[in-house]
């Protein structure tokens, strides 16, 4: 791809950084709209259209004191995620950004959880098909209790799970 490159002055650069950041986008986005803007303005062919970058975060650098940042590893390992994914999440739950933070061994549990969910939906999508359809349904009432009590416990775990987890990075 060729570049356009030029220089300006500091006070140029930090508007035109200031413009990108009001129009969500970077300086070098924001450089390419407005060079096909003008082309286009003065008659010239439209650009291909190419497809938009995935839109990332900015970058912030938070220093530490050292027993501090033992402390924040030590809470990530324990978790099982890095520190940085650590302090994210507990930026986008104090910021009310309604994120439920799974670490990585609680996603396996739902998981596991959703898997089981499977068989049992295509089980009693069959009961309910044969008794539409007129067919004798017969069900022993120890096997629905049983699977009735399963289906609670795994509710339950599912609840505790998502309760622990929302409230993980809560100071109150």
């Amino acid at each position: 791809m060729a570049v356009i490159k030029t220089e300006c002055d500091a006070a140029t650069k930090a508007a035109f950084k200031a413009l990108a950041d009001r129009e969500d986008a970077t300086e070098a986005q924001l450089l390419r709209r407005l060079v096909e803007q003008a082309l286009v303005a003065s008659g010239g062919a439209p650009m291909p259209r190419r497809a938009a970058p995935p839109v990332v975060g900015r970058k912030l650098d938070v220093r530490l004191p050292e027993d501090d940042l033992a402390q924040v590893r030590a809470l990530a390992v324990a978790e099982g995620i890095t520190a940085p994914w650590w302090v994210r999440a507990l930026v986008r739950r104090r910021l009310d950004r309604a994120v439920v933070p799974f670490n990585p061994e609680e996603l396996r549990a739902i998981h596991h959880a959703i898997a089981q969910l499977g068989p049992l939906g295509r089980n009693l999508n069959q009961l309910v098909r044969r008794a539409h359809t007129g067919e004798p349904v017969t069900l022993a009432a120890e096997p629905v209790a049983t699977l009735q009590a399963a289906v609670v416990d795994l509710r339950e775990q599912v609840l505790s799970l998502a309760e622990r987890a929302s409230g993980r990075y809560d100071s109150d």
